[in-house]
């Protein structure tokens, strides 16, 4: 929500050139007339949306209350798009809160999924990228920690287990389900990022029941195919490392946990976008072999 007291600032893959604004995560450009571009470089964190419309008032004289309705108008904008940040004003924090909740609570009442929250993730080395990554995640979904401890862990502590062992098992699942999906969706954006040589490409985008990694298209079917399988097989490899140690050692949450990493594997079938990347590729594959042995 843009409110006059907003201090906005802009992404950091966000960059400005001249009259063009660049989003370098998914390779586009928008063009500024003056107007927008005094707006727009006056986006630093600093100041208000209200100090940036003071500005634009004197600029191009214009009444204060039109400047503050098109710099408003302007930032709610590129806010709503995912290139602004602002956070609300301490006063309302609360209504804020409370209008997140609700809209989550009918969100899950009417099965609608929301819109998407856009997250830019720095650097090009993955556990740079596998750190951010998890600690989004982690801070995103500690809702799902607090629900699978209670539901798994409360039946157990009532039979007259001790609290410290039955909750710890729903615990540590419920964290190696997310290290899962970190390490997923680590391992598409560094390989995308790798392979393209272009450590901005890509961003991180939430709903409220699905995390994934949005970038442009790709016209190159080789690193459409391989960002595709790097991301399911990461979680895998350790799965499979999980395992192996629970032959030689036997332990239930070990093997449990290795349980929950290979079954990313499901994400290889076609119904996953995953799965149809893959299976189109080796498609495509086998009709440019067949074509050449004719």
């Amino acid at each position: 929500m843009i409110v006059e007291c907003s201090r906005p600032r802009l992404l950091p893959s966000v960059q400005r050139n001249g009259n063009r604004m660049i989003d370098r995560a998914v390779g586009r450009s928008i063009d500024l007339n003056d107007t927008a571009k005094h707006i727009v470089y006056g986006i630093d964190g600093t100041r208000s949306v209200g100090e940036i419309a003071s500005g634009l008032s004197q600029r191009f004289g214009v009444e204060e209350r039109r400047a503050l309705d098109d710099t408003t108008k302007l930032i709610d904008a590129l806010y709503r798009g995912g290139l602004v940040r602002a956070r609300p004003p301490r006063r309302y924090w609360l209504a804020y809160l409370a209008a997140t909740l609700r809209m989550f609570d009918v969100s899950v009442l009417r099965g609608v999924v929301l819109a998407r929250k856009r997250v830019d993730i720095l650097g090009g080395g993955f556990l740079a990228i596998f750190a951010q990554i998890a600690l989004r995640i982690s801070f995103k979904y500690l809702w799902l920690v607090a629900y699978v401890v209670l539901v798994g862990g409360a039946p157990l502590l009532l039979l007259g287990g001790g609290a410290a062992r039955t909750l710890l098992a729903p615990l540590i699942l419920c964290l190696v389900l997310l290290l899962g999906m970190s390490l997923h969706e680590s391992a598409h954006l560094y390989v995308l990022r790798k392979r393209a040589s272009n450590r901005w490409l890509g961003y991180l985008s939430f709903t409220s029941i699905k995390v994934s990694i949005r970038r442009p298209r790709v016209d190159r079917q080789e690193l459409d195919h391989e960002v595709a399988v790097s991301g399911p097989l990461c979680p895998v490899i350790c799965g499979v490392v999980l395992i192996t140690l629970n032959a030689l050692h036997p332990s239930f949450l070990v093997a449990a946990s290795g349980m929950l990493l290979t079954v990313h594997a499901l994400s290889l079938l076609p119904p996953s976008e995953d799965g149809k990347k893959l299976f189109s590729y080796v498609f495509a594959q086998r009709q440019t072999e067949e074509y050449h042995e004719h």
